[in-house]
């Protein structure tokens, strides 16, 4: 398990930056929403416990990742 962490890198902005996630279920939901979003992981780190890493090609993909991000945090506050 990639240590419940994603790398992405936001093309529109240059900028690389990571993610982690709250818990395994987050992560599990997180990895499919980018999957679909982004047409998936590529796969840049060798190590099998290495974060997935996402290519943002928009900045409406970075914004639609982040505000995901806070949707699963906002429903695991409850």
């Amino acid at each position: 398990m990639p240590k419940l962490q994603t790398e992405f890198y936001d093309r529109a902005s240059g900028c690389q930056f990571r993610v982690t996630w709250m818990n395994e279920q987050h992560y599990r939901e997180g990895k499919a929403f980018l999957d679909q979003l982004t047409g998936g992981s590529f796969c840049r780190v060798p190590e099998p416990d290495g974060p997935d890493f996402y290519i943002l090609e928009t900045p409406q993909q970075r914004e639609a990742a982040l505000a995901f991000k806070r949707k699963l945090e906002g429903r695991g506050k409850r």
